[in-house]
């Protein structure tokens, strides 16, 4: 499916992950200027969550669309950590709280988040 984001601003978190990358190659090959971040750039403080944002605005201008795939990025974490999946929903649920509120103060945007219960399975 073609849709025109000439000039639509996004950022995706998560993107080293199948549907992450699937989504910015997808929003990108329709005209959208694409931001990635991987997860291994951030920690799940609220302060380099809010830097994410920030930086992301300060270097495009603006930020029209937030895809947030980070929990997904997260669910084949080789640490053996039980908590990584835990972390990542922090991390997910504070970057869609600064998302939203910069994409609001300038009256509009869209947050897409996605999310798997398969972080929640034992690893095989």
């Amino acid at each position: 499916m073609e849709v025109d984001l000439a000039g639509c601003i996004a950022l995706v978190v998560g993107s080293e992950t199948g549907p992450g990358g699937a989504v910015a190659q997808a929003l990108g090959s329709n005209g959208a200027i694409v931001e990635v971040v991987t997860t291994s750039v951030l920690d799940e403080s609220f302060p380099a969550c809010e830097r994410c944002i920030d930086d992301t605005i300060g270097r495009m201008g603006a930020l029209h669309l937030f895809v947030n795939a980070c929990a997904l990025a997260d669910i084949n974490d080789e640490s053996g950590e039980p908590d990584a999946f835990g972390r990542a929903l922090v991390r997910m649920n504070a970057l869609t709280t600064f998302a939203g509120t910069a994409m609001a103060s300038r009256g509009y945007g869209r947050i897409l988040n996605l999310l798997s219960v398969l972080g929640l399975l034992p690893a095989r």
